[in-house]
C-alpha cells in the first residue's frame, strides 16, 4: 500500500473546530450562499449546513466557467482549515497536502476517512473529475496552490478575520447556531462581496 504523510491539522479542541467551522461559514456567506445551520459536535467534528454546487456536475468541457467555479470550491473547501491554521499561527505544507489529497483519491479503499482532512480530498476529487472531462491534466499543484492563496489572502482581510473569530466565539459558546443568527452577525461584518466576481458565471444552488 502507498504511505501518505498524514497532514495534520494543528491541534484538537473545540476552538479549533469551532474557527474551522467558522471559516467555511464566513466563505460561504461571502460567495452569496444561503447556510442552514452550523454546528459543534465535539472536540473533533463540526459542520456547515449549506446547499453547495459541484463544479464538474453540468461540464463536458474546458470553459471559463469551470475555472471559477473550481476555484469558488476550493476556496470554500480550503477556508476551514485556512482559519484553524491561521488561529494556531502556522504554515500548510502545501506540497504533502497535495500529494497525500492525491493518494487518497487514487487508492481510496486503503485509507481510513478520519485520518485525513476531508476538505481537500472533495476539492482533489473534483480536481481528478475535472481532468478526466477535458482529456488532460490542466488541473495540477500549481492550480491547488494559487486556489489556497486566493483563500489565505481573503482570510487575511482584517473584516474577514474579525468576523470568523467573532462567529466562532458565539459557535463555541452556543454549540450551534441558525441561519437567522448567522446570517444576522455576518450581516453587520463589513464583509467584501466575493459573489459579485463570481455572479455572471457561478450561481449558487441554493439562491
Amino acid at each position: 500500500m502507498k504511505k501518505y504523510n498524514q497532514i495534520k491539522l494543528p491541534q484538537l479542541d473545540l476552538q479549533s473546530v469551532s474557527i474551522h467551522e467558522s471559516g467555511h461559514a464566513v466563505f460561504y456567506y461571502m460567495l452569496g450562499c444561503k447556510i442552514e445551520y452550523t454546528q459543534v459536535f465535539n472536540e473533533v467534528e463540526g459542520i456547515v449546513s449549506c446547499k453547495i454546487f459541484k463544479p464538474t456536475a453540468y461540464t463536458s468541457e474546458h470553459s471559463k466557467e469551470l475555472d471559477i467555479k473550481l476555484t469558488v470550491y476550493g476556496m470554500i473547501s480550503f477556508s476551514g482549515s485556512m482559519a484553524e491554521f491561521k488561529l494556531h499561527d502556522k504554515v500548510m505544507d502545501l506540497d504533502n497536502l497535495f500529494e497525500d489529497s492525491a493518494l487518497y483519491e487514487e487508492y481510496d479503499e486503503d485509507y481510513d476517512d478520519e485520518e485525513m482532512e476531508s476538505d481537500s480530498i472533495k476539492f482533489m476529487s473534483e480536481i481528478t473529475r475535472a481532468n478526466e472531462i477535458i482529456g488532460y491534466e490542466h488541473y495540477g499543484i500549481d492550480f491547488f496552490k494559487e486556489v489556497n492563496n486566493k483563500t489565505k489572502e481573503i482570510m487575511n482581510n482584517k473584516y474577514v478575520w474579525k468576523a470568523v473569530k467573532g462567529l466562532s466565539e458565539i459557535l463555541s459558546k452556543k454549540g450551534v447556531l441558525y441561519h437567522k443568527e448567522i446570517h444576522g452577525f455576518l450581516n453587520n461584518c463589513s464583509l467584501p462581496d466575493l459573489y459579485k466576481n463570481y455572479r455572471e458565471l457561478y450561481i449558487p444552488e441554493s439562491i
